[in-house]
């Protein structure tokens, strides 16, 4: 009887272990995305296209747990398409917000390009200190750059949840040459 109670005992301890566990990681997760949601909020309230990029993700991930709720399953398998089709409203309005952030993107993309050349010339300028050139690449970094940073993830997110795997790598090639560009390099 004491040892059948003391495997009680620890079983009890194990499952309270777990829970405590899975309770402390679900907290830090929700901090997490506390702050992410804290951040891209007020930059997607000034940059539409990293507004419509988020409720593109948003919304491709809400049909992906449309469809998996219609197959019974608990929850959606990433980068999986769901053999039942789920919400093709949903779907269809996250390709649609997908597009319009693509549009606002590109509309963007002549600022970022224009920050690079100015900085380009400056290399070029042997007059120009290397401090004072620091310091004016710093000044105009242009401000859309962190937006279209995560807007373009964003999609990139939105591609993942859809299952669509060759854009997903189009989507990636598009985040690595935003990024080349914002530091000078040409993508490969």
């Amino acid at each position: 009887e004491t040892a059948s109670s003391s495997s009680d005992r620890s079983q009890s301890r194990s499952c309270t272990s777990r829970e405590r566990e899975r309770t402390a990681a679900t907290a830090k997760s929700a901090r997490a995305s506390a702050n992410l949601y804290l951040s891209l909020v007020p930059l997607a309230h000034r940059h539409t296209f990293l507004l419509h990029a988020i409720l593109s993700w948003s919304a491709a991930n809400l049909a992906a747990a449309s469809a998996a709720r219609q197959q019974g399953a608990e929850a959606p398998v990433p980068g999986q398409l769901p053999a039942g089709g789920g919400n093709s409203v949903v779907a269809s309005l996250s390709d649609q917000l997908g597009h319009l952030a693509d549009q606002g993107l590109v509309a963007a993309l002549p600022a970022l390009e224009a920050y690079v050349a100015a900085r380009a010339a400056r290399v070029s300028d042997h007059s120009m200190s290397d401090e004072t050139r620091r310091q004016k690449d710093l000044e105009e970094v242009p401000q859309n750059w962190e937006a279209m940073l995560a807007a373009q993830l964003m999609l990139t997110h939105t591609a993942i949840c859809q299952g669509a795997v060759d854009l997903w790598r189009t989507r990636m090639r598009e985040v690595r040459s935003l990024v080349s560009c914002y530091a000078g390099r040409t993508a490969d």
